[in-house]
């Protein structure tokens, strides 16, 4: 490896605020992707379902699910903008 690299590898292993931040966004990667899972199984139970209470009931679970996944997936892009300008 060139000195470059290696100044830029024990930076981040001494880097307490970047260690932090990619555990934080490890732990985001899981969230989402158990609630892209559960989004799928709402999906599924909707098809499925013929009353209209319970139909906009899980209408609304969606919604809310697909929010805050949406809102994991920001903050996964922010942390890789981060990242970039660092290097």
């Amino acid at each position: 490896m060139k000195v470059k690299k290696l100044i830029a590898k024990a930076h981040e292993i001494f880097d307490g605020e970047h260690r932090a931040r990619k555990t934080k966004k490890k732990h985001i990667e899981k969230v989402v992707k158990k609630l892209r899972s559960y989004e799928k199984k709402l999906t599924a139970m909707l098809d499925s379902e013929t009353e209209q209470a319970e139909i906009e009931k899980l209408e609304r679970k969606i919604a809310l699910v697909h929010d805050q996944r949406k809102h994991g997936l920001a903050l996964m892009q922010e942390f890789s903008r981060k990242k970039k300008t660092e290097v």
